[in-house]
C-alpha cells in the first residue's frame, strides 16, 4: 500500500494559509467596513504570525474567532497537477493508496474535499489525528492502518517532514520516501534529526515516486 501524507506532499500547505488569509480578511474587513484590509495583511512585518493579529485589531473581532474562521474555511485549494497525474497512475496499475494525516479532523477533510482526493482514496484508508486519536510522533496511525489492512504485505510512506513522517514507518518495516521542499514549503524543511527519522529515499518531484513503485 502507497500511504501520502497531506500537507506539503500533495499540495502546498502556503495555499490553505493564502485561502484562509482570504476568508479571515473576508470576515474582519466585513465587519469593520476596511477595505484593503488582506494587503495590509500581507504586509504585516511576518505574516504568517501576525496576518491574524492585524485583521483582528483593525475588525475587533477577538483572534481566537478569526483563528476559528481560518481553521473552518472552506479552501480554494487544488491537488498539485504532478500529485494528480502520480495519484491516477498509481491507482490505475492497481495500487492501493492512503493518507496519514495530522491536524484537526474539519480542517483536514475540508482539505481532503477540496482536493478531490476521494476520487484515488477511499474513506476507509484516511486517517487524521483528531480522528483516530494521536499524531505521526506516535506509531499510533501506522500501526492502525496497518491493522485493517492485514493482508497488505508492502508499505511505503511519502511525505516531506522527517521530524514525524519516517520514524514509525521506518522502525514498522515500511519503504519510506520524502519529497524535498521546492521552495514553496510553509515550514523549513529541517534535515536535522537523520538517522532512524531519515527516509530511505529522497525525491525532488512526486513522478519520480513512479520509479521507485514498480
Amino acid at each position: 500500500m502507497i500511504v501520502f501524507d497531506l500537507d506539503d506532499t500533495l499540495y502546498k500547505e502556503i495555499d490553505f494559509w493564502h485561502s484562509g488569509m482570504k476568508a479571515v480578511a473576508r470576515a474582519a474587513a466585513s465587519a469593520a467596513e476596511a477595505p484593503g484590509l488582506y494587503a495590509r495583511m500581507m504586509s504585516a512585518p511576518d505574516p504568517l504570525a501576525d496576518a491574524i493579529t492585524v485583521a483582528s485589531a483593525e475588525s475587533g473581532i477577538p483572534e481566537k474567532t478569526l483563528v476559528d474562521v481560518y481553521r473552518c474555511h472552506r479552501p480554494e485549494i487544488t491537488l498539485d497537477p504532478e500529485a494528480a497525474y502520480v495519484l491516477a497512475t498509481l491507482r490505475d496499475r492497481g495500487q492501493r493508496l492512503a493518507l496519514i494525516t495530522d491536524g484537526r479532523s474539519r480542517t483536514q477533510r475540508a482539505k481532503i474535499d477540496a482536493l478531490g482526493l476521494a476520487r484515488f482514496i477511499p474513506d476507509s484508508r484516511i486517517s487524521i489525528s483528531e480522528e483516530v486519536g494521536d499524531t505521526k510522533k506516535s506509531p499510533l496511525p501506522f500501526e492502525r492502518l496497518m491493522s485493517l489492512n492485514p493482508s497488505e504485505k508492502e508499505w511505503t510512506y511519502v511525505g516531506d517532514n522527517p521530524e514525524k513522517d519516517f520514524f514509525h514507518p521506518n522502525r514498522l518495516g515500511w519503504n519510506t520516501v520524502m519529497l524535498d521542499d521546492n521552495g514553496r514549503n510553509i515550514f523549513w524543511q529541517s534535515l536535522a534529526p537523520g538517522g532512524e527519522y531519515a527516509a530511505k529515499h529522497r525525491i525532488t518531484t512526486l513522478l519520480s515516486l513512479l520509479d521507485l513503485i514498480i
